[in-house]
């Protein structure tokens, strides 16, 4: 805790031989953007700047709340309407270093000006005068820089969404599923429990493109991904497409009975779009080959050989005619 001399100038109390010092002190401390006060251990106040008093006179603040004399903390714990729980908030922190609980105290809140709503800071820090302690208080206008803050986390946020996420479905991408995947295997690896990918794709949609054109085929897309995202609606399930038409799908703690019967639940929702495919030669409407795999992950192994077992059941299912399941059977790395 800092501790001045009494022979020391400060705002609060100037050495009366040295009056320009204390003069040149008390116009450094009003040029401050900063509204200060300087309270006593009761949490009376004992100086002001002139940020603190120009605020006050502008929103209207009773002298008697915020004024020479008056007991911050006590008005803080009478405050009212929107902001009193963080004024109660701010009268315990405050308290808490005036008895040495903390060394400090910050909290941001909401204000409000007479023309737009604000964001503000209060910090407060404890230091000895002579032998008396005191607290200094400091609330700081932080709207502007609030604001760019939260312009920067939604960036953010917007930038690691489209980083993560393929921007035609909506589902994550192929490099999301994969380091989703590696995750996933090391988790169920510590667990000991089973782990299950499907992988598929839409039966001879490039003759569907030529025939229909892009923008269905898009559109056709997109629906084949809502409806796998419907279908894995578990915690931990991840739904991807994978690439061109080739979807994907995560499944933690699912074994071979369990990946089976998602992967019927896919092929029927996917065969309750009923689209459209003039060109298919195994259907009037649009199909979709899966293939899956299970393993129980092993120390030393990585997923590769998951995955890879399931792209093998998928083309091992569009070579047996397509519009159908097949599964690998499972794999065992012990």
């Amino acid at each position: 805790m800092r501790k001045l001399s009494a022979d020391r100038t400060s705002f609060l109390v100037a050495d009366r031989r040295d009056s320009q010092t204390a003069d040149l002190w008390q116009l450094a401390v009003d040029t401050l953007p900063s509204h200060l006060a300087i309270l006593d251990d009761s949490g009376r106040i004992l100086a002001v700047n002139a940020r603190w008093q120009a605020f006050a006179e502008a929103n209207g603040l009773s002298a008697s709340d915020c004024g020479l004399g008056a007991n911050y903390l006590e008005a803080c714990e009478r405050a009212t309407g929107p902001t009193a729980k963080e004024a109660r908030l701010a009268a315990e922190g405050i308290r808490e270093v005036a008895r040495g609980a903390r060394d400090q105290f910050y909290l941001e809140y909401a204000g409000q000006s007479p023309d737009e709503p604000r964001r503000y800071s209060v910090r407060c820090q404890r230091f000895q005068f002579i032998d008396e302690t005191r607290v200094l208080v400091q609330h700081d206008d932080i709207t502007e820089r609030s604001s760019t803050e939260r312009r920067l986390n939604d960036a953010q946020r917007r930038l690691a969404y489209h980083t993560a996420t393929d921007g035609l479905t909506g589902l994550a991408n192929r490099a999301s599923f994969d380091r989703a995947l590696e995750c996933e295997w090391k988790r169920q690896d510590r667990g000991r429990a089973p782990l299950s990918v499907i992988v598929l794709d839409i039966d001879f949609f490039k003759l569907f493109n030529e025939m229909r054109g892009h923008e269905a085929g898009d559109a056709a897309l997109k629906m084949l991904g809502e409806a796998l995202a419907e279908t894995l609606r578990r915690p931990g399930d991840m739904a991807a497409r994978y690439g061109g038409e080739e979807f994907a799908a995560i499944l933690p703690n699912t074994d071979e009975a369990g990946a089976a019967r998602i992967a019927n639940e896919i092929q029927l929702q996917a065969n309750a779009l009923v689209i459209d495919h003039p060109r298919s030669p195994i259907s009037r409407h649009i199909t979709i080959s899966i293939g899956t795999a299970t393993i129980v992950p092993t120390p030393g192994e990585s997923a590769v050989q998951l995955l890879a077992s399931a792209e093998a059941a998928l083309r091992a299912a569009k070579a047996n005619g397509r519009d159908q399941i097949v599964q690998a059977p499972v794999l065992s790395l012990v």
